[in-house]
């Protein structure tokens, strides 16, 4: 354990990845590092602890001038504390690890479930205002046609009138047409 170099911990690309979601590109990197520096940080204090712990039970070894029996005690007793020490505070490392990976993975969730949700609003939303606009665009289209017809009919008055007003008016116009209808017959 001595011989790990802690100042060296990267998070895993995953959990970046998730953070990068969560809090955007140009904010991740700022809190990715310093997540890296406070574990860092956390490794390094426990490097330091476990060496000023060392010095401490040398130092005491040494004041005490004790038998050879009892000196290997001792050291055997505080390399056990030592090592169950550095345990608890691994185990304190990784639970916090852990702890802080399992809160950006439900965060990452409830943005996800929130996307969603606004997505599907919106998706509501637009089928709605087509829906209201396919309303409009056949209420127009039958307006339309409905003027139309008015339009055509009118139209069919005037030509109806012109054409009577030819044959009432001028013989010759009267006799094409007779000739014509004479013809298709």
């Amino acid at each position: 354990m001595e011989n790990i170099a802690y100042n060296d911990y990267v998070m895993p690309r995953q959990i970046q990845a998730d953070i990068e979601k969560i809090f955007g590109k140009d904010k991740a990197p700022v809190l990715i590092n310093a997540l890296e520096h406070g574990i860092n940080q956390l490794h390094k204090k426990n490097k330091e602890q476990k060496i000023l712990l060392k010095t401490e039970i040398k130092e005491e070894v040494l004041k005490e001038l004790v038998t050879k029996e009892t000196f290997q005690v001792e050291i055997k007793r505080l390399e056990d504390l030592i090592k169950s020490e550095v345990k608890r505070l691994e185990d304190l490392i990784e639970s916090e690890v852990k702890r802080l990976e399992d809160l950006i993975e439900s965060e990452v969730k409830r943005l996800e479930d929130l996307i969603k949700s606004e997505v599907k609003r919106l998706e509501d939303l637009i089928k709605s205002e087509v829906k209201r606009l396919e309303t409009e665009i056949k209420r127009l289209e039958d307006k339309f046609e409905e003027k139309f017809d008015k339009m055509f009919l009118m139209l069919k008055i005037i030509l109806y009138t012109m054409i009577a007003g030819f044959l009432l008016f001028n013989p010759t116009f009267a006799n094409i047409i007779a000739t014509v209808f004479s013809v298709a017959k």
